[in-house]
């Protein structure tokens, strides 16, 4: 799943996005927050347009982006930006654990995530879907050197209805638009489809369920451990 393109350009941008998520330490929230906020509009910006070109050369419906698992890194951020307390600590929980996932998979399948970079300025839907996984690993690593998400016992169901509320409106839109957000519909692990295929979609969405909560409690459960080990001392 690594090319050789991706060998250059991936390890580049993520050492270069620790290393500018580690400078955050050296300003103040709000000014932050600020910049976060920024990038954050830029991005929404940059996503309706990548829309309104799908729209004008028939690429894809205008429903078809928005169902995404991705485009929910939108609502996780904008929460974990919130200046209410309880939307704030929501968002930083999904962004954890969706952020934490999002960098497993960009290291053992990164052109599943963002496709092959030797094409990477071919068109602006590859620059977008790029430079906005890039973003909110940026985001997923300001908020673990600022000390930002402090896990709670509860998380684990938290961020299991915020997966059962995004499922709820893109199960049935993988049926309509025919699209596999996020291995809905088949998994693209060979495992987890030889299961789909022999027991059926309903058994293999519950094991879908299961694996996502043993996910996130598996990556809470460590973040717990290593804050114990090394408090931030905030």
């Amino acid at each position: 799943m690594w090319s050789a393109s991706l060998l250059f350009t991936l390890p580049l941008s993520l050492a270069l996005t620790l290393l500018f998520a580690m400078r955050t330490r050296r300003i103040s929230a709000r000014t932050r927050h600020k910049i976060l906020y920024t990038l954050l509009c830029f991005f929404v910006f940059s996503e309706i347009l990548k829309h309104l070109l799908a729209l004008r050369t028939g690429t894809h419906t205008a429903m078809y982006y928005p169902f995404h698992y991705s485009t929910t890194y939108y609502f996780s951020i904008a929460l974990y930006l919130s200046e209410n307390r309880r939307m704030r600590h929501f968002g930083a929980c999904t962004l954890y654990v969706g952020g934490s996932l999002l960098f497993l998979c960009m290291i053992l399948a990164p052109r599943a995530i963002v496709g092959d970079t030797a094409q990477l300025f071919a068109d602006w839907f590859r620059v977008h879907s790029f430079f906005y996984h890039v973003f909110v690993l940026f985001v997923f690593f300001v908020m673990l050197f600022n000390h930002d998400y402090t896990p709670r016992p509860t998380d684990v169901w938290r961020y299991l209805a915020f997966l059962l509320f995004w499922s709820f409106f893109a199960l049935p839109a993988a049926h309509v638009f025919g699209a596999n957000y996020a291995g809905l519909l088949s998994s693209f692990i060979g495992v987890l489809e030889a299961f789909r295929l022999r027991y059926g979609n309903a058994l293999y969405l519950g094991l879908y369920l299961v694996l996502a909560l043993a996910f996130a409690s598996l990556s809470i459960g460590i973040y717990c451990a290593l804050r114990k080990k090394h408090p931030s001392g905030h």
